[in-house]
């Protein structure tokens, strides 16, 4: 019994040992990160994407759903205006290093142009977030990002 007992505990050892070190040493494929710029209210979207070293360059495309709210005051009174829009950007010949990865930033703009009190956005929404690798076809979820102009 203690025979069984040990070999059973030595081979979920053994079992836990690979298993750590496949994660251990496994790096992400894509990480991004997301910012509004204020006061434009502009999202800025930095990525790295793994797994690319087969494509001699990359393209990708950012897109969105944003609404913008900028405020005007007439006559002593402040009226807000939101605007709703669905711009994209695209980068192109983006080059993946020696091992596979591209890195690159696109922005959106978030299509408002502000007030007299404050040219400025002062509440801005990004929803429906993509990413697209156009040249493998991969599209990336991002998670919607919201702001107020402080």
């Amino acid at each position: 019994m203690r025979l069984t007992i040990a070999r059973a505990l030595g081979l979920t050892v053994l079992l836990a040992l690979v298993t750590g070190v496949s994660v251990a040493g496994a790096s992400p494929k894509f990480a991004s990160t997301q910012t509004i710029q204020f006061p434009s209210g502009n999202l800025v979207v930095t990525f790295d994407e793994g797994g690319q070293k087969r494509f001699e360059s990359v393209d990708y495309r950012l897109a969105a759903t944003v609404e913008a709210t900028s405020c005007t005051t007439v006559n002593g009174e402040t009226q807000c205006v939101a605007v709703l829009s669905q711009p994209s950007a695209d980068a192109t010949g983006l080059f993946p290093n020696d091992k596979g990865r591209v890195t690159g930033s696109l922005a959106l703009s978030s299509g408002a142009d502000g007030g007299t009190i404050c040219s400025c956005v002062t509440h801005v929404d990004y929803s429906g977030i993509t990413l697209t690798n156009l040249t493998s076809g991969h599209v990336y979820r991002l998670e919607q990002i919201s702001g107020d102009n402080p």
